[in-house]
């Protein structure tokens, strides 16, 4: 599949600017279906997180392969230095930790972090991401296989879930996980107009919206 990769500037892509709130997501699968990835960075990720975009955008472009897991494990992690992980290594400006919180690890280098919540009888992905100096989707794969084997029956469930964001690699690397998709959603970081300029708002997302799609 091709790759385009658009900048989303905050106004010109606002209801204020007269874009329809389904637009991104309408354009995106237009792409898809003329056999284009469409890639959309928005202008706040740019400002506050360009390195983490630069390494997504590298991950997409010239994937590294296989990466070296023989020394690695998964360990569970503090909330705070998955806070620090997020802080530092996503591209989310809304990432944050929950609950539960792991990481593969390879000695003292955290390679890649994940965050679960336990909710209805499911397990809910609620954050993850690699480091940025990382290229490879191996670490999730890991982190799954830990959650499948050892999390899951630890708390008596069979399902997970996760919330993806399609613009980038991680929607694609779940359905590779075994992630059926149930439901396609509007996005859910309205533009809004704060006095020092234009910005996104996070809807809320938490454990509780993430299960009413099962």
């Amino acid at each position: 599949m091709k790759i385009g990769i658009e900048f989303d500037g905050m106004y010109w892509h606002s209801s204020c600017a007269g874009m329809a709130d389904g637009h991104l997501l309408a354009k995106t699968m237009m792409c898809k279906s003329k056999g284009v990835s469409l890639v959309h960075v928005f202008e706040d990720e740019w400002d506050a997180k360009r390195e983490q975009c630069k390494a997504m955008l590298k991950q997409i472009v010239s994937p590294s392969g296989v990466l070296d897991l023989s020394s690695a494990c998964v360990k569970a992690i503090s909330r705070s230095d998955a806070q620090r992980f997020f802080g530092k290594n996503s591209h989310d400006l809304f990432a944050k930790p929950s609950k539960h919180n792991f990481a593969v690890v390879n000695g003292s280098k955290m390679l890649s972090c994940i965050s679960l919540s336990v909710f209805s009888g499911k397990v809910l992905v609620t954050s993850m991401c690699n480091s940025t100096s990382i290229c490879t989707t191996s670490t999730y794969k890991m982190l799954m296989q830990f959650i499948e084997s050892t999390f899951m029956p630890e708390h008596n469930v069979q399902v997970a879930q996760a919330r993806v964001d399609n613009r980038w690699p991680i929607g694609n690397v779940m359905h590779e996980l075994g992630f059926t998709e149930l439901k396609q959603t509007m996005p859910s970081r309205w533009l809004i107009d704060i006095h020092a300029g234009w910005k996104r708002k996070c809807r809320g997302v938490n454990a509780k919206t993430l299960s009413q799609y099962g």
